[in-house]
Parts: C-alpha cells; sequence; structure tokens
C-alpha cells in the first residue's frame, strides 16, 4: 500500500488526502448536473458545496486544535497538516448547511437530495484513498478477496479483507441507483432518504468484516456501537419516504 502519492523531505502529499481531493472535485462537477435535474438552482447549489467544503475543514481543524493544543503550541504545522475530518466536525457542518439553505431561499428537501447523490460520490473516492494508502483494514481470510490486501511485517502472508474496496463498490453502487431513482421520485426527500439507508446498510455490512470492530464493545445484541448507530440512522431515513400533507393538501381538507 502507498500512503503517500509521492514525498519531497519534510512534504509530501497523502494518497488519501489526494483521492479526497479528486472526490470533491467530481462531487462538485456533478452538482450543476444534479442539482438542475433536482429542480434547484445550480448556482446556489455550487455555493453551498463550495460553503460545505470550507467549513468542515475549518470546524475539524479546530476541534483538532482544541484537543490536542499542547501539540500544537509545540508544532502548529504538524496537528494542521494532519489529514483529518472529524465526526463532530460533519456535523457541525450539516446543521449550519441547513441554516444556509433556509437563508438562501434553497429548497431543502430538494437540495438535500442532490446533495446525497454528491456525498455518494465523493465516499467512492474516499474509499478508494483508504485502500491505495492501506488505512482501512479488514480481518484476515483465506477467500480470494484476501489475495488483494496482506498485512504488514511477520503478517504479510496473511490476507484479509480489503474492505475500503468492499466498501467503494457498495457507495458505487449506492451512486448509480441514486441517478436511476432522481428522476423517478414520488417526493422531494425520497433521493436523500435512499442514500441514508443504503448507505447505513452498506457500513453495518462492511463493519462485519473490519479489524477494529473486534476491539469495540460489542452491545448486548452482539453489535458494535458503529453497527447500532447504521440501524437508528436506516430507521430515520425511512421517514423521507413517508407522505407528508403539504399546505395546500392542510388548507382543502381546512374548507
Amino acid at each position: 500500500m502507498h500512503p503517500w502519492l509521492f514525498r519531497w523531505g519534510r512534504f509530501g502529499l497523502p494518497t488519501r488526502g489526494a483521492c479526497a481531493a479528486i472526490g470533491i472535485i467530481a462531487a462538485m462537477a456533478l452538482g450543476h448536473r444534479v442539482a438542475r435535474r433536482s429542480g434547484v438552482d445550480p448556482e446556489k447549489f455550487w455555493d453551498l458545496g463550495f460553503f460545505a467544503v470550507i467549513t468542515v475543514f475549518v470546524l475539524s481543524r479546530l476541534e483538532l486544535v482544541l484537543v490536542n493544543w499542547k501539540v500544537f503550541l509545540q508544532s502548529p504545522a504538524i496537528v494542521l497538516a494532519l489529514p483529518t475530518v472529524s465526526t463532530l466536525g460533519l456535523l457541525l457542518t450539516a446543521l449550519i448547511c441547513l441554516l444556509y439553505m433556509r437563508r438562501d431561499g434553497m429548497p431543502v428537501l430538494k437540495t438535500l437530495d442532490a446533495a446525497g447523490i454528491c456525498a455518494t460520490l465523493l465516499l467512492v473516492f474516499v474509499h478508494l484513498g483508504d485502500l491505495f494508502s492501506g488505512d482501512d483494514v479488514g480481518l484476515a481470510t483465506l477467500s480470494l478477496p484476501g489475495r488483494l490486501q496482506r498485512g504488514q511485517g511477520i503478517f504479510a502472508h496473511v490476507g484479509l479483507h480489503p474492505v475500503a474496496l468492499y466498501a467503494a463498490l457498495a457507495s458505487l453502487l449506492i451512486f448509480f441507483t441514486l441517478l436511476w431513482f432522481l428522476p423517478r421520485r414520488g417526493q422531494a426527500g425520497e433521493v436523500f432518504g435512499l442514500a441514508l439507508g443504503l448507505g447505513a446498510i452498506a457500513r453495518f455490512w462492511v463493519d462485519c468484516y473490519r479489524m477494529e470492530t473486534i476491539f469495540e464493545i460489542a452491545t448486548p445484541f452482539g453489535l458494535d456501537p458503529d453497527q447500532v448507530v447504521m440501524i437508528v440512522i436506516t430507521v430515520a431515513a425511512a421517514a423521507f419516504w413517508l407522505k407528508w400533507p403539504t399546505k395546500k393538501q392542510e388548507n382543502a381538507h381546512a374548507l
């Protein structure tokens, strides 16, 4: 595996970061077409995407600095150079982007439909970056996929599940499914709900083969905490498929 695309002295370009950058460019390029098909102003959607990328980067770095402030005071360049996007940064960015959409007069559900497709495409490249850099390690296996990824050191002869490849292929399949479903949706929000549901199911399945899973605290159901969260997300995604009455329908019933 190649964690660095290239190195030059103390500087270099991490493979995962390069793949993520390509994914962002691809998602932003696709955004114009998907936004138009979803009924969203392409220019506003582009601005939202750019704003989201900058916001999640800044918030994740801010969290990194606050958590590691002692190291930051000694070596700020090392901390800021870490290729980290935190969960808290993603959640805060999602909340801020929702407020951004409301302020800018963007249709929230239609915008989420377009964003779900673009985010899924980005995930394909992120998982490929994990695969090429060897960051996402799977459990040992004697099956054919184990020939694609091996352990390190004395475990170099041991085959590992290429979970990053599994995740990338699953995300790619979900991406094409969302593209196919977009013009066939019954109401705004269904594409985003489908993206959430299928993404959570894929993550649940891939986690069954991840090395880190065996070190996590199991729940009473024998699942690791991440898998429990994925079940909750899958159930929550169903809310986007419910038929909510519109204001016109409410007024009609009132009359």
